[in-house]
């Protein structure tokens, strides 16, 4: 899953001392993001290109998913998908905002996951 790779990235690259914090969140937001596309591709519910996590939420919600408290907390990555990669335009990113980032991708990557299996077994 693309996804996964996001993740990988942002994890990985935590501790390499000239990997911006900024870019860390950026791929925790996309794990997100792809996470959730892939749970709608997987639904046949079709989305826009967007990098708004809110918007991909409402539209799991209209296609009759459950919202689980974490997909809601994730709407907070959306502004690392584009701001975040232009230093200018956001506050700058802490170590703590990178660890919140990362934890609300791997949750969100989680569900998602469960979500895409019980379309393909059953």
């Amino acid at each position: 899953m693309q996804a996964q790779s996001d993740l990988n990235l942002a994890q990985g690259a935590r501790h390499i001392a000239d990997v911006l914090p900024e870019h860390l969140a950026f791929h925790a937001q996309q794990c997100a993001e792809k996470a959730i596309k892939a749970v709608l591709l997987s639904h046949n519910v079709q989305f826009p290109p967007t990098h708004n996590i809110q918007a991909l939420i409402d539209l799991c919600e209209k296609g009759g998913l459950d919202i689980p408290e974490i997909l809601e907390e994730s709407v907070e990555l959306t502004p690392y998908a584009v701001e975040g990669r232009y230093l200018d335009l956001v506050e700058p990113v802490s170590e703590s905002d990178v660890d919140r980032a990362i934890q609300l991708a791997t949750s969100v990557l989680s569900w998602a996951e469960e979500q895409v299996a019980k379309t393909t077994s059953g």
